[in-house]
């Protein structure tokens, strides 16, 4: 199967349909001088900058003479990975998860919950079940994860209500991956980063 890949931009405008997503600002390297809400996250979109963490193409930014400061750098990295454009994102709080979909050969979709955070590759604290599911199967995998003094942080609620909701994504398109990482829950449940895999 041919496999189409979204990048975060238009991952997220597709996710946004679903779940409330961060808001982010387009722009072309000449126009940086536009950010000016603070603290802000700069991402580098590039294809060579799948990882934007490990490919050094996200820049926290904590207000303006800090974005004067960090511009040639940035600049430097958009060039070196080829990229196209960028993306502007304020700085959102909350406690970390990652929420994902699964197109399974052998059992159909899947959805994945996991925490998210710095050292989630390390953790790997995950847990799967098929969709579709329900209330009561969301709330069994909030639970099912190790870390339940993160999950004490939070209004479960608002990330099992984000879990029905985005399952229906499978309804309207043909999802191949759907990775959203990470999902902060705080007063809301915003989408921070999201990459999909369109089957075609």
């Amino acid at each position: 199967m041919m496999v189409k890949i979204l990048d975060e931009y238009k991952s997220e405008e597709l996710v946004s349909k679903y779940l409330t997503t961060v808001k982010s600002q387009k722009l072309s390297l000449d126009k940086l001088n536009l950010i000016n809400k603070f603290p802000a996250y700069i991402k580098i979109m590039s294809s060579l900058a799948v990882h934007k963490v490990k490919s050094g193409a996200i820049f926290r930014i904590n207000d303006a003479k800090h974005l004067k400061k960090q511009t040639l750098l940035i600049k430097r990295r958009f060039k070196a990975l080829n990229a196209k454009y960028l993306i502007a994102q304020n700085e959102v709080l909350g406690e970390e998860f990652i929420l994902g979909i699964k197109n399974d050969k052998k059992f159909g979709y899947l959805m994945m919950l996991g925490i998210g955070g710095r050292n989630a590759e390390a953790l790997k604290d995950v847990v799967f079940r098929k969709l579709p599911i329900t209330k009561k199967d969301a709330n069994e995998m909030i639970l099912d994860l190790r870390n339940q003094v993160t999950v004490a942080r939070i209004n479960k609620n608002l990330l099992i209500n984000a879990m029905l909701k985005i399952q229906n994504i499978t309804n309207n398109h043909k999802i191949d991956t759907l990775d959203i990482n990470p999902i902060k829950i705080d007063k809301k449940a915003i989408v921070v980063d999201a990459r999909i895999y369109l089957g075609r």
